[in-house]
C-alpha cells in the first residue's frame, strides 16, 4: 500500500469510500471550527491499522441494516476521522477522539455477529445508535450547565426513537422526547424546576402498523403536579396505512380519535384494527 500510495491520498482515498457526506447537522452537534483542525494530531496508521478501517469501513457498508442507522454511524464516522484521531482500531471495533473548544468526543463503533453499536460522548452531548437483529435504537441528550454562586443551572434535552422491523417492514415505532430544567442549591441538593408547559415533561407517542392501518397511543406527562392537572395528555388515534409496502412506518396522514377502552380491546388481541375504524366512521 505504502509503496504505491501516498499516506495523505491513501486515508483521503479510504474515507472516500464512505458514501454520505457530512452535513450542516453533523458539524453544529460538535461546533467544527477552525479550531477543531488545529487540534488535530498527525499519528499515521500502521498498515494493520489501514487494513482494518478498510474491512471495518466494508462491513458497514454492506451490512443488511436500515439506511437510515447505516448514515448515522457513517456520518459520525467520517466527521471523526476527518478531524479528530483514532485511538484504537481493528476490524470490528473504533475508539476515536475529536477535541474542541476544550471539550473532547469519544466516538465508539464495535460490529458483532448481532449487529453494531455506536456511542458518542462528551460533557455536553451523547449519542448512541444501536442495531440488533430486527430493532434499530436512536438516543441523545444535550446538557447545558452553567454554574452560579449558590446554584447550578442545568437544562438537559432527550431524544429517543426505537423501531421494530419484521420480515424488513417496519411495524412499530416509539418516539420519545424528555425535558428538565431545573437549578440546583449547591448545600442541600434541592431542585427547583421552572414552570413551563415547554419544559419538564416528558412525551411519549407509539405507532403500531397492522393490517393496512397505523394505531397511536400519544402521551405526555408534565413533572409540575399543577402543569400535569391541565396540561398532561392521553389519546388514542387510528389512521389508514397508505403507504402499506414502504419499508418505512410513515405516520403523517389523517386521525381518528379511539376511546381507551377500544385501545385496550385492540391490544389485547379481542378486536381487529379494522374495527377500530368501523366504530368510529
Amino acid at each position: 500500500m505504502f509503496t504505491n500510495y501516498n499516506y495523505k491520498k491513501l486515508l483521503t482515498m479510504i474515507i472516500g469510500r464512505i458514501p454520505y457526506d457530512i452535513n450542516h447537522e453533523t458539524f453544529k452537534k460538535l461546533n467544527i471550527t477552525i479550531d477543531t483542525i488545529n487540534k488535530k494530531k498527525s499519528k499515521k496508521l500502521n498498515n494493520k491499522e489501514i487494513d482494518d478501517l478498510n474491512r471495518l469501513i466494508r462491513k458497514i457498508n454492506n451490512s443488511g441494516i436500515d439506511d437510515k442507522f447505516k448514515e448515522t454511524i457513517s456520518r459520525n464516522l467520517k466527521l471523526f476521522l476527518i478531524y479528530g484521531n483514532i485511538d484504537n482500531i481493528n476490524h470490528n471495533y473504533i475508539e476515536l477522539n475529536l477535541t474542541n473548544a476544550e471539550i473532547t468526543s469519544k466516538l465508539t463503533i464495535y460490529i458483532s455477529p448481532k449487529g453494531i453499536n455506536m456511542n458518542l460522548n462528551n460533557d455536553e452531548y451523547s449519542e448512541k445508535a444501536i442495531y440488533n437483529d430486527f430493532l434499530t435504537i436512536y438516543k441523545t441528550k444535550k446538557t447545558m450547565k452553567e454554574e452560579g454562586t449558590f446554584s447550578t443551572h442545568y437544562d438537559i434535552k432527550r431524544e429517543k426513537e426505537v423501531h421494530l422491523f419484521e420480515n424488513n417492514k417496519e411495524v412499530s415505532a416509539m418516539y420519545t422526547k424528555s425535558s428538565e430544567n431545573y437549578s440546583e442549591n449547591k448545600g442541600n441538593k434541592k431542585r427547583n424546576y421552572s414552570f413551563s408547559i415547554t419544559e419538564n415533561f416528558k412525551d411519549v407517542s407509539i405507532y403500531y402498523r397492522e393490517d393496512g392501518y397505523i394505531i397511536n397511543n400519544h402521551k405526555v406527562e408534565y413533572l409540575q403536579k399543577s402543569l400535569a392537572k391541565r396540561h398532561n395528555i392521553e389519546e388514542y388515534k387510528i389512521s389508514l396505512d397508505y403507504n402499506r409496502n414502504e419499508k418505512h412506518l410513515n405516520t403523517t396522514g389523517y386521525y381518528q380519535d379511539i376511546n381507551p377502552e377500544e385501545y385496550n380491546d385492540y391490544f389485547e388481541g379481542n378486536i381487529p384494527a379494522k374495527q377500530l375504524i368501523k366504530q368510529n366512521s
